[in-house]
Formats: structure tokens, sequence, C-alpha cells
């Protein structure tokens, strides 16, 4: 899908903000989600899941928004998966604590929103004047060597496949091996109905593609079934920003660590660069990574960190793309909108 850009679009108060013909939720709609359930459809307690296949069409991703009106924010939570018969999500990273929100104002506000298949960024001026809150969710872009991100799904088990106490796993016909290697790591997340809460992390011992199995150093934990998704990181999905608006010291959430779906401790890598004497302004890629394994997660496709001393609002154009810039106090960034 096209990329979504609201630039400096004024909202009367939150609803406008959610519902309005520029807000959050026909900006998800225009950048190709689709709200799976509305839990609640209220005006001040607005609660919905939007789930989308990514850019590339081979995600599963569940993002879901919740209006707290009286804290004048709305928050947001990722899922690994999430029932619409049961209204359930699992494997969940966010909070309704304020750590993972947009902070709103029960006022007139200006806002910005950026938003493809993969991700939504804003920010938002709840103050009028220079605080500007920041929010992120969505995929990050993947930083592995691009032959090892790929995606597939598991086939039906059968004897000795795919189930517990087994250390091999048959794949769907037709998947391409060359993206997988040995000695790799690799999760496996159940998008059963049966059993959605299941993830597993394994490494490769072999790789038969004529058969579309792939040997593990370990024998399984869990039992898998038809439509387990498979990859070096299936679901990346990450959340920051909190009700300060400060991105460098927000709380980053991913969807995987250890064995299993938590909040990673990731941290964010953000240079301290400021202008130089001929009037160049260097912007960089702002990157998470786990500050306990130095697993590097990724880094954020909408947001740059940029040098000090710029104006907010001011533009950054680089060839084609073009950015609007926000000081937070703490650090500046770049929001991509074209």
């Amino acid at each position: 899908m096209a990329l979504v850009a609201v630039l400096d679009q004024t909202f009367t108060d939150p609803d406008d903000f959610i519902d309005g013909a520029s807000g959050l939720h026909a900006t998800l709609l225009g950048a190709g989600w689709t709200m799976l359930e509305e839990l609640d459809a209220a005006s001040g307690q607005q609660d919905r899941v939007y789930t989308s296949t990514g850019e590339s069409g081979d995600e599963a991703l569940f993002l879901r928004a919740t209006h707290d009106s009286a804290n004048d924010r709305v928050n947001f939570r990722a899922y690994s998966w999430w029932d619409d018969a049961l209204s359930a999500g699992y494997n969940v990273v966010g909070d309704v604590a304020g750590n993972s929100c947009i902070q709103l104002v029960a006022a007139q506000h200006d806002a910005w929103l950026v938003a493809d298949g993969d991700a939504i960024a804003i920010v938002c001026n709840p103050d009028a004047t220079s605080t500007y809150n920041k929010f992120f969710g969505g995929n990050l872009e993947r930083l592995l060597p691009s032959q090892l991100t790929g995606r597939t799904t598991l086939a039906a088990p059968v004897g000795g496949w795919n189930g517990q106490g087994d250390a091999q796993l048959l794949c769907n016909t037709g998947t391409d091996f060359t993206k997988f290697a040995i000695d790799q790591y690799i999760w496996l997340v159940s998008q059963d109905d049966s059993a959605p809460t299941i993830a597993e992390r394994v490494q490769i011992l072999g790789l038969d593609a004529p058969t579309y199995t792939i040997f593990l150093t370990a024998a399984l934990t869990y039992d898998f079934a038809l439509g387990t998704l498979v990859g070096t990181d299936p679901q990346p999905m990450v959340l920051w920003g909190d009700s300060n608006g400060l991105l460098s010291t927000a709380t980053p959430l991913g969807l995987h660590d250890g064995a299993d779906y938590d909040p990673v401790n990731l941290s964010f890598t953000f240079p301290s660069l400021a202008v130089t004497p001929d009037g160049y302004v260097p912007v960089y890629p702002i990157r998470l990574d786990d500050a306990v394994t130095d697993y590097l997660a990724g880094q954020c496709p909408f947001f740059l960190g940029t040098a000090s001393g710029l104006a907010d609002e001011d533009d950054l154009v680089d060839g084609t793309t073009q950015y609007v810039v926000f000081d937070d106090g703490a650090s500046v960034v770049a929001l991509k909108h074209t």
C-alpha cells in the first residue's frame, strides 16, 4: 500500500483524533489495515483491534488502540494472535498504563500521522507549544541479511514432525529453503485457535529442501499445528512511546524475548550530532537492540534521529524523501512522510 501521511492536522478533541476524517482510524484503514474487532464503539472509550498482513503481504500483525478519556490518551497494544470469536488476544506487549500510548488533550490540538501496512507513527502537540508527544507502533525494518529474513508456515503435523519431542519440522510445499541456514535460530509462533499462545525459539541443524524438512538441534517443547509461523522474526512488532512523549526514554516493547513472547529489554541508539560548519544536517537511523544480549532488533522505518539546534516543524529533504523535525527535549527526531 502507498504511504498515508496526515500532516499538521488540527483535531478538535481526542474523539476527533480517533474518528475524524483524517484521524487514527481513517489513517490505518487507508494504509491497508482492517478493523478485525470493535470491542467498544462509544465515544470516549473506543477500543478496536486492527490487523494487517504488512507491506509484504506475509505478516501477521495485530494492533489494538484503546481510548482512555480519563487521561486523554490512546493506549496501544500488540498481540501475536487475536481471536475475535473470544475477543481475546495472546502474547500481549504494551499496556494501558501510559507506557505505550500517544498523549492527547481534551481540547483542540495538532497531530501528524504516517502509516503503511507495517506500522504507524504519530506526533501530537497536546499543549500547543513545543511539547511534541511521539509514538511508533508496528514492524521494525529488519537488519538481518535478506536471505535469512523469510517466513513460511508449517504443514499439517504427521508422525515424527512438528510435535512435542520431535526434532524436525515439516514446512508447507513451496517453502524457499534458500532463506534458511544451518545453525540459524528461528521462531515458531502458533496461529491456531486451539493453541494461539505457543511460541518457541529453535536452532537449525540441517535442511532437506526436496522434502521441505528442517532438522533441529533439540526436540520441540510444544506441539505445533498447521499454519504455525516459521521465520527468523515472524512477528517483530515493537511499540514505543509513553505519556511523556520522549522517544529516547520511553519503554520500547517487542514481541519476543528468550523462549517466549514478552517485553524485551530494548534500548535506543541516539548519537549526539550537530549541524556541520558548512551547513549539512546529519540524519541517522534509530536502532533498537537488546541491552542484555546485544541482539539487534532492527531500526524504525518512519522516525530518524537528526541534529540538535533545528527548529520544530522544520522541513528536511533527502532526495525525494521528506521529513518534519521535532524536538522532545531529550532528542531531535525527523518524521518521514514521503
